[in-house]
C-alpha cells in the first residue's frame, strides 16, 4: 500500500446543536469530506 498526498480544503461550519445529526448526515453522504470535531469550542 503507498500513500500519495492530496492537496487538501478545508472548510469549517457552524451548526445549531440541534441540526448537528441532519448535517453531518448530510456531509457523510457525499462521501467527499473527512469529519473533525473542535473540541476546545465546546470547553
Amino acid at each position: 500500500m503507498s500513500l500519495r498526498p492530496l492537496q487538501a480544503r478545508w472548510f469549517e461550519t457552524y451548526v445549531p446543536r440541534d441540526q448537528t445529526v441532519h448535517a453531518t448526515e448530510v456531509l457523510a453522504r457525499t462521501g467527499l469530506v473527512q469529519l473533525e470535531s473542535e473540541t476546545s469550542i465546546l470547553e
